[in-house]
């Protein structure tokens, strides 16, 4: 089996949540995976105060580096997209890659997922995301507006374009391109809806040698501003959109649920209900949809909802102060926490507490929030969290912590 080394321990830890980095096709010989930024990973961030120098790529931090283009500013720390942690861009602030291979094959798929929240447009082709290679031949996403993001897909000296339909599209969204080598066909899909199609795109011009620039045009830098929290890019190896359609739909749900936007998904979404999960059931299986035997609990602190509680050292139940629920009545086993608060530090029996350590319902009482008791300042401090049944995870939620300024009862 062929595995790339994810970095900075990033990969699912006694959970059995899928993740980009989960999938392996064509008989466990092929991992599509080429690129993955988080911006709540924070040991991928190098940072010079609160701007941003490096964002590493966790497949592989020596390739498609994300750092400053020609000197221009870069964005910032402490942006969120329903409390999950994203990158601040402001205009004209970018961030473009170093020039690297990706194994495109003759006959597959170059796929981008991206989770973003599109801010202010102020100049048409104004873009989220823009790729190049070593010839010049580019595609990027584009506004198609002066004043509001409607959405375009654009190429140079690969042909043609098309605008996307149902904008405009301001706020966060899970934006997908997918540019079919064989089939010299390209599509566009928004929060898992189909926004536009087209095909006769000499797609497969574009060369295995390429950079990346986020929020940014390829040439001309016409930024977007807005936040950026995650940004994925797959290649696959045949069958036109047959194996780049199963991943897209994961990733699209793996994000939906993490950032609080499984709402904005269709209907007919396959991860509408629940987040893509692994198939545990051996070595190298295939990942499959969840299924009806076991219905995911869930909390009733909706992700992003503003001052749920304020912390009061867990004296409620460990159950009600996640606000649990299951829909067969089965009690919470655990909880994960899934990102740590800013501002503050949780321990559990005095230790601090990891990303992705689980904690049972029974030691939850032991889980403690400390902060610097001499601030005079009133603040909330965000971190996210999952609860478990014991059989399946739910998608992942905000606790809102706020912490009153000394004397002030906190």
């Amino acid at each position: 089996m062929i595995e790339k080394r994810i970095q900075f321990g990033i990969r699912n830890v006694g959970q059995n949540l899928w993740l980009p980095s989960s999938e392996e096709v064509f008989g466990a010989e092929f991992d599509p995976l080429e690129a993955w930024f988080r911006a709540d990973v924070v040991s991928s961030l190098i940072t010079a105060g609160s701007s941003v120098t490096t964002w590493n790529n966790l497949v592989d931090n020596t390739k498609f580096a994300m750092q400053s283009d020609g000197g221009a500013d870069t964005p910032t720390t402490g942006g969120n997209i329903n409390g999950v942690p994203a990158l601040q861009f402001t205009n004209p602030q970018r961030l473009a890659s170093n020039q690297d291979n990706i194994a495109k094959p003759s006959n597959g798929n170059l796929t981008v997922v991206t989770c973003v929240d599109i801010g202010a447009v102020n100049q048409t082709a104004d873009s989220i995301f823009s790729v190049i290679d070593a010839d010049g031949n580019d595609f990027k996403i584009e506004a198609d507006s002066t004043t509001e993001y409607l959405g375009k897909y654009a190429q140079s000296g690969l042909g043609g374009g098309f605008g996307f339909s149902g904008g405009p599209y301001s706020g966060p969204h899970i934006v997908v391109i997918d540019l079919d080598f064989a089939g010299s066909n390209v599509r566009a899909r928004i929060d898992g809806n189909s926004v536009g199609s087209s095909g006769g795109y000499n797609v497969s011009k574009l060369g295995r040698r390429i950079s990346a620039k986020l929020m940014a045009q390829p040439a001309g830098n016409r930024q977007l501003g807005g936040q950026m929290a995650e940004f994925i890019m797959a290649c696959f190896e045949d069958n036109g959109f047959t194996d780049s359609e199963a991943y897209i739909e994961k990733c699209e749900g793996y994000l939906a649920w993490k950032y609080g936007l499984q709402g904005q998904l269709p209907v007919s979404h396959p991860y509408k209900t629940q987040p893509p999960r692994e198939d545990n059931s051996k070595a190298g299986a295939a990942n499959v949809a969840p299924t009806a035997q076991n219905q995911a609990p869930f909390s009733v602190m909706a992700p992003g909802d503003p001052d749920p509680y304020r912390f009061s050292e867990f004296s409620s139940s460990a159950e009600a102060a996640f606000g649990y629920s299951d829909p067969e009545g089965s009690p919470m086993t655990n909880i994960t926490v899934k990102s740590l608060p800013a501002d503050g530090t949780l321990k559990l029996s005095g230790v601090n507490v990891t990303v992705d350590q689980e904690i049972s319902t029974a030691d939850i009482e032991a889980l403690n929030f400390t902060y610097d008791r001499n601030s005079a300042a009133q603040y909330q401090a965000f971190w996210n969290f999952s609860v478990s049944d014991g059989t399946a995870d739910s998608g992942i939620y905000t606790f809102t912590l706020n912490v009153q300024p000394a004397g002030g009862g906190g």
